[in-house]
C-alpha cells in the first residue's frame, strides 16, 4: 500500500510538473508572440510614417500641378478674350465699311439711272 500511496504521489507530482510546464510553456508562448506583435506593429507604424510622407509629397505635387494648370488656362482665357474683341472690333469696322459701300452703291445707281433716263437710254 505504501508503494501504491508512492506512485500515487509520484504521478501526482509528475501530473502537477507536466501542468506547470505547459503554464510556463504557455506563458512564454504569449510573451513571444506579444514580442513579435509589438514589433510588426513598430515595422508597420514606420511604414506607415513612410507612406505618409509620400502621400503628402505626392498630394503637394498635385497641388502643384493643378495652379499651374489653373494659371495657364487663366492666361489663354485672357489671351482668347483679348483676340475675341478684337476680331469684334475688326467685323464691326468691316461691316460699317460694307455698309458704306452699299449706300454709295445705290447712290450710284439712282444717279446712273437718273442719267440714263434723261439721255433716254434703256438697261441691256
Amino acid at each position: 500500500m505504501l508503494a501504491e500511496a508512492s506512485n500515487l504521489a509520484t504521478g501526482t507530482w509528475v501530473n502537477a510538473g507536466a501542468a506547470v510546464i505547459g503554464i510556463l510553456t504557455a506563458i512564454l508562448a504569449v510573451f513571444v508572440t506579444r514580442r513579435e506583435v509589438d514589433s510588426h506593429k513598430a515595422e508597420t507604424d514606420r511604414r506607415l510614417s513612410v507612406h505618409e510622407e509620400v502621400h503628402k509629397n505626392i498630394f503637394s505635387k498635385v497641388g502643384g500641378v493643378e495652379r499651374g494648370a489653373q494659371a495657364k488656362v487663366d492666361q489663354l482665357r485672357s489671351e482668347v478674350s483679348g483676340q475675341i474683341s478684337d476680331l469684334h472690333e475688326k467685323v464691326n469696322r468691316v461691316d460699317k465699311n460694307v455698309t458704306a459701300i452699299e449706300v454709295e452703291t445705290r447712290l450710284q445707281t439712282r444717279t446712273m439711272t437718273a442719267i440714263a433716263h434723261k439721255l433716254n437710254v434703256t438697261a441691256p
